[in-house]
């Protein structure tokens, strides 16, 4: 069982475009502080709801309870069905209970960040008569721990990035290219949504997933910072531990408060650590990138080098932590992680460096090569482990922090080979004069 399929379990137990705008005048009071933004240098738009070709995007502003509840009302119908289809199924509707026996929820509301804590309140608020409940939010955004403690040993490891810059790209500038790989779930899958995000005091932002998803997988804000999280698996007990954070909550906080990468950095660094996971964050003013590897007692960081390439799927190889994950399979991390190199470095077999940009950072994620055989997988194969782009792939993104932008593949398996449809998360805010995603869509 992969992450994504754990995390639904969590999801739904414990809880040219056509646009629909729904903008819902009646919220009330807790819904919106109409002070927001009145001081702010970044523009500020009101929550609201739009369906915008497959995506749902959704407008968040405010205090984190306020964002819950807007969350929380702008999606009800959403949320009501995910927690009708788990109903159904007598084993998946037994997860609240084996969370609450092995004292995992108790764990979760402790160790939470409060601006979490208070954004899962809102929700709840606003969404009780569907069925959720507190418990249900937080356990759902703290998914990624309760996956190691849960389901430590599963077979298969999910996720892959690359960053490239400078001389490996056409203008010399940096795009960071994210592919999420998890189980088929088709509630993901019919639900892709894109949550503009402009919480007060920090800065505005975007998470690419689906409803009640309140820590992200995959996010990018306003000074040129994307994020995305990869899985990895402890070598042993030693290395997690039942204090510190969460990684994906940690996301959400790096994504609201930095910058640049070194305050990304330092955010990280500061903060106590539960569990083994990997960051890649790109810095695209600063046209630079790095992986982060993370366990409780451990952090490595492997920085963009020279040529301007950085890539990773979900084996630690810093100094610092390669002792402390399981031994990665060729099949399921170290294939892939080759084939980037063939694909991305100056020397590679295959390389397309010095031509990288959106379009061609596509065909990197599309690509359905085996790197020791030479063998191309089906293009309807969706998870057979033999190339970058058949782990079973429920997003396929591409950003330009610098500018903004961000091409996103959903809906549909396999999920690479859809559209990429462009997004520029300026002008979702308002910005005059925002830049706008060229080409509009990458087929």
């Amino acid at each position: 069982m992969k992450k994504g399929l754990f995390l639904l379990l969590c999801l739904l137990t414990f809880g040219c475009s056509n646009r629909d705008t729904d903008t819902h005048p009646d919220f009330s009071d807790a819904f919106l502080d109409s002070t927001i933004g009145e001081d702010s240098r970044y523009p500020s738009v009101e929550p609201k709801k739009e369906q915008i070709g497959i995506f749902k995007v959704v407008w968040l502003k405010g205090t984190p309870y306020e964002m819950g509840y807007q969350h929380g009302t702008l999606l009800r119908d959403e949320l009501k069905k995910g927690l009708e289809f788990i109903k159904k199924d007598p084993i998946l509707s037994q997860q609240e209970e084996m969370a609450r026996d092995m004292g995992v929820i108790d764990i979760a509301i402790k160790q939470s960040y409060p601006e979490i804590i208070e954004e899962c309140k809102g929700l709840v608020d606003a969404a009780k008569d569907t069925g959720w409940s507190y418990q249900k939010c937080i356990i759902l955004n703290f998914g990624d721990v309760f996956m190691e403690y849960l389901l430590n040993g599963m077979p298969k490891q999910a996720c892959s990035q690359a960053a490239v810059a400078h001389n490996a790209t056409r203008d010399k500038r940096l795009y960071h290219g994210r592919i999420l790989d998890w189980s088929k779930i088709d509630y993901i899958l019919e639900n892709p949504t894109i949550f503009v995000r402009q919480p007060k005091g920090g800065i505005p932002h975007m998470y690419i997933g689906f409803p009640a998803n309140l820590s992200p997988y995959s996010a990018m804000n306003v000074e040129g910072i994307s994020i995305a999280s990869n899985e990895a698996h402890p070598r042993d007990v030693s290395q997690t531990s039942l204090e510190g954070r969460s990684h994906v909550q940690m996301l959400a906080k790096i994504v609201r408060e930095a910058h640049n990468l070194d305050e990304a950095r330092d955010i990280i660094l500061k903060e106590r650590h539960m569990s083994t996971e990997i960051f890649m964050i790109a810095d695209g003013k600063n046209k630079t990138a790095s992986v982060f590897e993370m366990t409780a007692k451990h952090i490595g960081e492997r920085r963009m080098d020279s040529n301007g390439v950085i890539y990773v799927t979900n084996h630690f190889l810093a100094e610092e932590t390669k002792d402390y994950d399981k031994e990665p399979t060729k099949e399921a991390n170290i294939l892939r992680y080759d084939r980037y190199a063939q694909l991305l470095e100056p020397n590679g077999k295959d390389t397309l460096y010095g031509m990288l940009d959106p379009e061609n950072l596509v065909k990197v994620l599309r690509d359905r090569i085996n790197p020791y055989t030479g063998e191309e997988s089906p293009i309807d194969e969706f998870d057979n482990g033999k190339s970058i782009a058949t782990y079973g792939a429920l997003f396929a993104i591409v950003f330009d922090p610098e500018k903004g932008l961000v091409w996103i593949a959903a809906g549909k398996i396999p999920v690479p080979q859809q559209p990429f449809v462009g997004f520029s998360l300026r002008k979702l805010l308002g910005y005059k004069d925002a830049p706008e995603p060229v080409p509009d869509v990458i087929k």
